[in-house]
């Protein structure tokens, strides 16, 4: 498949020669293009990004996003990466898809969210979906330059459009769902429901999920976050609201960050992960491990909580230390979720 990349423009050749690439360097370029335009003009094309939810139709306006909304959607991109669990954290190598993605500004943010603290992660692939060529373009040529050793897949496709063949990888690495500033665009532009019915059917071996956007103070905007994550089987792991000053003092920006991650384990999908011990603690309760009589399976119970030990875990039970074991709700079938203990990997 042919990718989407922008080459032998300026832009490209300022971009593929910054040494110690970040985004704040990239602001800076934006911002250094849009000094030199009349103030008069630099609102107009404010005016025609319709304060961000447009859709980029030249290279203007690729600079003035940038500029006006780069730093913005960067403090709630790093909110959330801030909170991304210490076990997604030390997996060596993900994938990562950005929904909407724009010019990348999330994986930008995450690439310098992992060089900031040190981090040995590597990405295998990075999958690029947004309806605007343009955009698309300068969004390759920004991951080709913050992650030149992954795979770019870039989709030219609105989300109505999207199959599941848009979402095939190399194997069957954990993986990254970026959805930055995309889901209150819900509804008006696209079915949220089919869109994450084919996520949930493409689903990796575990998947987090980041959300992030403004928050409206209405619910038919503000409930997609909840939508999405209903749909998909997931409960959020974090979420927060912030009102007008609250999030960044001195702005008046508006924040909602939601989080929520899923785990296949035997074959199966995994929700609402925690160690054992963390259950134990929450229940102020043992974790007591019985064998059926008539089955011969092992089930635990935990205060009042009551479940299934998984077949990998009772194989090893005996041996494995409680700081080996994770607490979680399988998927069977019906759609119905059970608690059940499994081995950390």
């Amino acid at each position: 498949m042919a990718v989407y990349i922008e080459k032998e423009t300026h832009y490209a050749y300022i971009v593929k020669h910054v040494k110690d690439i970040s985004f704040k360097k990239l602001q800076d370029i934006a911002h250094m293009f849009t000094g030199f335009l009349p103030s008069t003009l630099v609102e107009e094309l404010y005016c025609d990004l319709q304060r961000g939810a447009g859709q980029i139709k030249n290279e203007s306006e690729l600079y003035a996003y940038i500029a006006s909304f780069g730093y913005m959607h960067a403090a709630k991109l790093h909110h959330a990466f801030k909170r991304i669990s210490t076990d997604f954290n030390s997996h060596t190598q993900i994938d990562i898809i950005d929904y909407g993605c724009g010019q990348a500004i999330g994986a930008m943010c995450y690439a310098d969210y992992l060089h900031t603290n040190q981090s040995d992660q590597t990405i295998s692939s990075i999958t690029l979906i947004e309806p605007s060529k343009l955009a698309l373009e300068r969004a390759a040529l920004h991951v080709s330059s913050f992650f030149p050793n992954a795979k770019i897949i870039t989709i030219n496709k609105g989300f109505d459009e999207l199959i599941e063949s848009d979402f095939s990888r190399d194997g069957d690495l954990p993986t990254m769902h970026i959805f930055s500033n995309v889901l209150d665009m819900a509804d008006n532009f696209y079915n949220l429901e089919s869109l994450a019915t084919l996520i949930k059917r493409c689903s990796s071996r575990e998947d987090l999920f980041i959300c992030v956007g403004p928050y409206f103070g209405y619910k038919n905007k503000d409930l997609q976050f909840e939508n999405l994550f209903s749909i998909l089987g997931v409960k959020p792991f974090y979420n927060n609201i912030f009102g007008k000053g609250d999030f960044i003092k001195g702005r008046d920006w508006t924040c909602h960050v939601s989080m929520g991650i899923k785990k296949r384990v035997d074959n199966l999908c995994l929700r609402n992960i925690k160690t054992a011990r963390q259950l134990i603690k929450e229940n102020n309760a043992p974790i007591n491990i019985i064998k059926s009589p008539k089955t011969g399976k092992l089930f635990f119970t935990c205060g009042g909580i009551k479940g299934y030990v998984s077949s990998k875990l009772a194989d090893v039970v005996k041996t494995v230390d409680i700081d080996d074991i994770n607490y979680g709700e399988i998927l069977i079938k019906d759609g119905e979720w059970i608690p059940c203990l499994v081995p950390k990997k």
